[in-house]
């Protein structure tokens, strides 16, 4: 029989027993089969669900080819396997359905699954140009998806961008801007960086033009400063009407209230943050910050009329 010290020497465990290192590893061995099992399993479940949008693809009903083609295009090129190529042709041939719509969603997908085959990118452009909302974002994705082969898309993705601009004017904001931006990085010609710096200008311009607003309103110190000023405000004109002064105090609760909100909503985004939130409030955007500036001075503006109305009385008397 070996001793305790030839026990450790050997390996073995004189508490558990010799057979402890052996039953470990029979345990690890059953867990990576099971792992196994469970991964060609989902392999082999996910090549019969290509099998079977494959057999959908060709069904006689135009909303369920659709559908099934814009469910290919959330799979991934590489979790297809040896079923791409299939996919690949059985979307060529939707090409060139009766229904526009499945025409369109066999580009969207094909330029997904990395095709830049001409008659994509034609059938892509032909959707830009016809101006519907439906096509323009999800086409405009797709042949940035193609990259630097859809550059004669480029002038199409240009036009498609300035008429959602002229629609939304420069006080909208930015808008779908930064979707468009992307796509025309993507692609990369001389042409659409000049668009990308215009955009780019535009954004700068507006950032400076909130800026005093933003600098206040997203973080908690700045927000509860002023609405402790309003506050100091309303109190001061309540003060001066109990002498006799005609001056409006109450179009200043408007501001303290827009303000006090906003410093309540920075406070508890701070405190989440400090404990460990990934993710805070989204800051404002362009327009958020013309609403703020705009609601402000709503209170300020009355105010401030009375207040001159009353200075202009005190010098008119003093000048008497």
């Amino acid at each position: 029989m070996l001793s305790v010290n030839q026990m450790r020497i050997f390996g073995k465990n004189p508490v558990l027993g010799s057979d402890f290192r052996n039953h470990f590893i029979l345990l690890l061995m059953l867990g990576a089969s099971v792992t196994l099992t469970v991964c060609l399993a989902s392999m082999t479940h996910a090549t019969s669900d290509v099998s079977t949008l494959l057999k959908a693809l060709k069904h006689n009903n135009a909303k369920i080819r659709e559908d099934t083609a814009r469910e290919l295009s959330v799979i991934k090129p590489e979790q297809l396997g040896e079923k791409r190529p299939e996919v690949v042709l059985a979307l060529q041939e939707l090409l060139k359905d009766k229904s526009e719509v499945v025409r369109f969603q066999a580009a969207e997908t094909l330029a997904y699954l990395h095709s830049s085959d001409k008659e994509v990118v034609a059938i892509l452009i032909q959707a830009l140009k016809r101006g519907r909302p439906y096509y323009d974002l999800g086409a405009s994705m797709a042949l940035g998806a193609i990259g630097p082969e859809a550059n004669e898309a480029v002038p199409a993705i240009i036009e498609t961008m300035h008429r959602y601009r002229r629609q939304e004017h420069f006080w909208s904001g930015p808008g779908l801007d930064d979707d468009w931006v992307t796509v025309l990085e993507e692609i990369g010609t001389p042409e659409a960086q000049a668009v990308i710096e215009s955009v780019k200008q535009k954004k700068e311009m507006q950032k400076k033009l909130v800026q005093p607003i933003s600098i206040l309103s997203d973080n908690s110190l700045g927000s509860s400063f002023v609405a402790l000023g309003f506050m100091w405000l309303f109190w001061w004109s309540r003060s001066l009407r109990k002498t006799g002064k005609t001056i409006m105090c109450w179009p200043i609760l408007i501001p303290i209230v827009l303000w006090g909100s906003m410093a309540g909503v920075n406070i508890v985004d701070t405190l989440s943050r400090m404990r460990g939130a990934t993710q805070g409030i989204n800051p404002f955007n362009f327009q958020s910050y013309l609403i703020i500036a705009a609601v402000t001075l709503v209170g300020l503006v009355p105010w401030a009329l009375s207040w001159l109305r009353l200075r202009r009385g005190k010098d008119t008397v003093e000048s008497r």
